[in-house]
């Protein structure tokens, strides 16, 4: 009678888009506010708060399988939605910036998660390092690119796009910070990301009105970009035939 009661009453909070917040003693202890997201097969997260310790799936026959979520489950989570921050256009910093908050916050208490990782667990640290490298970088980048984004004056647009560089090389990485070969297309991007470094810097070096600060900025960032885009050309399988192979 107490586990359907559990499921009737955990069913109800999921119909009324809410959260219950589940401490693994088999009571429900207090219900916290927050959409659900469907992220297909009937599977539901809280998506603002790594306070969630378990993950919810309505089965094929109507029942509902709670899963508790491990630390590597919600740096998971969290590095899906650091990614999503990033498309091919670019990176979107005013949208990452209107959720810097709460982002560092969940980024805290993921941290102090890991750091009570069990020893089964031990790869769970590295990635939370690498997770928080990305973070790191996307805040400065956001910063940064506040003062370039004047496409109008000399040389901005090209600092812009270099900048940005840093952040779009790390959403085609996996949580490992290795090439991310499930990504569709995955080759070419990086290619056509290396080539987009060659012609930029080929442009900027013709411009005569820019300040020799905005030239060294400019050259100092195309270096670490360009070193990184040709370490994960080095990742690409040899076996990949794709176009601007050839250019490479």
């Amino acid at each position: 009678m107490k586990l359907i009661l559990f499921a009737t009453v955990l069913y109800s909070f999921v119909a009324a888009d809410s959260v219950v917040y589940w401490r693994g003693d088999n009571e429900i202890t207090a219900k916290i506010g927050g959409p659900l997201e469907n992220r297909g097969q009937d599977h539901f997260h809280n998506t603002n708060s790594p306070a969630l310790t378990f993950s919810i799936n309505k089965l094929v026959d109507g029942t509902l399988k709670v899963t508790t979520l491990k630390p590597e489950d919600h740096l998971q989570i969290f590095f899906a939605r650091l990614k999503s921050f990033v498309n091919d256009a670019g990176f979107d910093f005013e949208r990452f910036a209107e959720d810097l908050d709460d982002l560092g916050v969940d980024l805290s208490q993921i941290g102090a998660m890991t750091q009570s990782s069990t020893r089964s667990e031990f790869g769970v640290f590295d990635k939370f390092v690498y997770v928080n490298r990305m973070f790191q970088v996307m805040v400065k980048t956001s910063e940064t690119m506040v003062l370039y984004d004047v496409p109008d004056k000399e040389g901005h647009l090209l600092l812009y796009k270099i900048i940005e560089l840093k952040v779009r090389i790390y959403a085609l990485c996996n949580i490992r910070g290795d090439l991310d070969l499930t990504i569709e297309g995955y080759a070419e991007k990086v290619r056509c990301l290396l080539r987009s470094t060659y012609y930029w810097g080929m442009y900027f070096r013709t411009l005569p009105d820019v300040s020799l600060s905005h030239k060294m900025v400019f050259e100092d960032e195309i270096t670490r970009v360009e070193k990184k885009l040709e370490a994960l050309v080095k990742c690409i399988p040899k076996s990949w035939q794709g176009p601007g192979r050839a250019f490479l």
